[in-house]
């Protein structure tokens, strides 16, 4: 997407991030879907990026499958907010 790079799978302190955007400072989270102890894990994981400066936005596999297309709008406006 334009300039930014998102490395894959890129390592944030204990935590794993799907997709690391390092110099917009977004992390770009895609999940399987919503299962509690999930969500509980995600949400202490989601409040440590946040504390390390970086924003955080997130999606579930259903979403990036049905529309695409808002899931990248998403993400654009999520960085050009920046």
């Amino acid at each position: 997407m334009a300039d930014w790079k998102f490395p894959r799978q890129h390592r944030r302190g204990p935590y794993i991030a799907t997709l690391c955007g390092l110099k917009p400072g977004l992390i770009i989270e895609h999940d399987g879907g919503p299962y509690t102890e999930r969500l509980e894990r995600e949400a202490v994981k989601r409040a440590y990026l946040v504390e390390q400066a970086y924003g955080v936005i997130g999606f579930w596999n259903a979403e990036v499958n049905r529309v695409p297309t808002e899931v990248w709008q998403g993400i654009y406006v999520a960085l050009t907010d920046m």
